[in-house]
């Protein structure tokens, strides 16, 4: 799946449901147009131009089955403060195709701390409606590098710690995630659902997390759920 819209091309995206849509506003990104349902009671905010809608009308431009009647289109560029983030550690998607699964990521390295994520490779849209959705509003928290590449990241000087499920890489085991160094500039690496990350990616260590259920991995969301609150927590306790 690409991760161009329809709207890609005009850098803009749509954002539904009352609260995303406060998101939006509160945390500063441009709202260029507003849609409200007229059987919804008044959720506009003041300044962007409005457009009521019949409900069956609405019904047509929403993206979930039951909208609730507010709606609103965003630019894709994001505020100052999230274009001058300092980089202090980082999540890196690499070819996450699942919506849900992005979202998800963008939800957990929101909530961990993170001050990036760095999409490299064929990811989802990571302002399509569904991620959108599933970040529950962290999409407007926390900057995202859209077109990211491994060789940009070594040249900040960025460590790779490659999340895997695999019992050894290359003839080598893998670390414990509860084992490895997370302070410096660190990218934790979280790869395609059905692939994984490439062994021929420029990890620096790979690392697993150890469970003893009969399951042979967490998926891609979980993973990276666990492993960011971990993170976060061995910074915090280091510094």
């Amino acid at each position: 799946m690409g991760r161009r819209s329809s709207r890609y091309d005009e850098g803009l995206f749509v954002v539904e449901g009352e609260l995303l849509v406060a998101e939006a506003f509160d945390a500063g990104w441009n709202v260029i147009e507003q849609f409200q349902s007229i059987d919804a009671r008044d959720q506009f905010r003041d300044g962007p131009p409005v457009s009521f809608l019949y409900g069956d009308d609405f019904k047509k431009i929403s993206d979930v089955m039951s909208p609730q009647g507010v709606a609103a289109i965003v630019s894709m560029e994001p505020p100052a403060k999230l274009t001058k983030t300092t980089m202090t550690w980082c999540v890196v998607c690499d070819s996450i195709a699942d919506p849900g699964n992005l979202g998800t990521i963008m939800r957990s390295a929101e909530a961990a701390g993170a001050s990036t994520i760095s999409l490299v490779g064929n990811c989802v849209d990571p302002f399509s409606p569904k991620v959108v959705r599933a970040s529950a509003g962290a999409v407007f928290h926390v900057q995202m590098r859209l077109a990211d590449t491994y060789e940009q990241l070594l040249a900040q000087e960025v460590r790779l710690l490659g999340l895997t499920s695999h019992h050894a890489i290359a003839g080598k085991s893998p670390s414990s995630l509860y084992d490895v160094a997370t302070s410096g500039r660190l990218g934790l690496v979280v790869g395609s659902e059905s692939h994984g990350i490439s062994q021929s990616a420029p990890i620096h260590e790979w690392v697993t997390i150890a469970h003893v259920g009969r399951s042979e991995s967490l998926n891609a969301a979980m993973a990276a759920t666990v492993a960011c609150m971990y993170v976060a927590h061995n910074r915090e306790a280091t510094r």
